[in-house]
């Protein structure tokens, strides 16, 4: 599979957050609404099988993926962040 974010590939093991991929959400005030989006498509001559996909605490997954994609198929997924509380927030999906 590839897994992209503002159109730019986000690698197997990158752990680093980006705003140039979307992983990097940045300063985001109290209150305020703030939703990134990220594709994903399947490269496999199998259809995909999701399960289980969860935003980590402090995240919420507003549109998830759907439960199978199809082989040469892309669906997407959108990320907010949880501005209900103050505090830092990370964590992977």
């Amino acid at each position: 599979i590839q897994v992209y974010g503002n159109g730019v590939l986000i690698g197997d093991d990158d752990l680093l957050p980006s705003v140039f991929d979307g992983t990097a959400f940045g300063n985001v005030f109290q209150g305020s609404t703030l939703v990134h989006k990220f594709s994903v498509t399947n490269e496999g001559t199998d259809t995909l099988t999701i399960s289980k996909l969860k935003a980590p605490k402090g995240f919420v997954l507003v549109e998830p993926l759907s439960q199978s994609i199809a082989p040469g198929q892309t669906d997407t997924f959108e990320v907010r962040v949880d501005t209900s509380k103050v505090g830092v927030k990370s964590g992977s999906i």
